[in-house]
């Protein structure tokens, strides 16, 4: 037998007696009396069942990722504007620059106005005055090691062998045609 609903009305109606009674210290007794005479016809399990589900937290959505909340998870880049960013640069090199360990170049850092940790602030560090790359673009390709100039080498050389092979072999016969 399917299990009947109440009436969305009669259900906040309920509800909101029983926090109103439990919110004035009353047992739950006395909560399910209140709930009954608003139109509860359950149990006084039922009752405190219906009570903490509603106040439980809502359940996560299923399309939304787990963790910060869209708005929270925003680039670094974007937090600082640029002069408070090179500030932290700055600040945290110099510290660096004069022997300073990472937890001391944070606290510089800081004072500068970051707000994040030793992790983050590196890797601020070792992106600041690089080019941001332009969406969609794949990476710069590093060329080998010797490039093309070893095979041009080899190729040169060989010339130069039979420009002067050739080169001797005319010598020779001039020298032989001239007696």
């Amino acid at each position: 037998m399917p299990r009947k609903g109440y009436d969305k009305a009669i259900k906040s109606a309920f509800l909101q007696a029983v926090t109103t009674a439990r919110a004035a210290g009353q047992p739950w007794v006395e909560a399910l009396k209140a709930a009954q005479e608003a139109g509860y016809k359950g149990t006084l399990g039922g009752i405190e069942k219906m009570f903490r589900e509603l106040s439980k937290k809502p359940v996560r959505k299923p399309g939304r990722p787990r963790g910060k909340s869209p708005a929270v998870a925003r680039k670094h880049s974007r937090i600082y504007d640029e002069a408070t960013k090179a500030a932290i640069v700055s600040a945290a090199l110099e510290a660096r620059k004069a022997g300073k360990k990472w937890p001391e170049a944070l606290r510089e850092a800081k004072a500068a106005g970051y707000r994040g940790g030793v992790i983050a602030l590196i890797g601020l560090i070792s992106r600041a005055g690089k080019p941001a790359r332009k969406p969609g673009r794949p990476p710069k390709k590093a060329q080998p090691a010797g490039g093309l100039e070893p095979i041009q080498e080899i190729i040169q050389s060989l010339v130069k062998e039979q420009v002067a092979a050739a080169l001797a072999r005319a010598i020779v016969a001039l020298e032989n045609a001239r007696g």
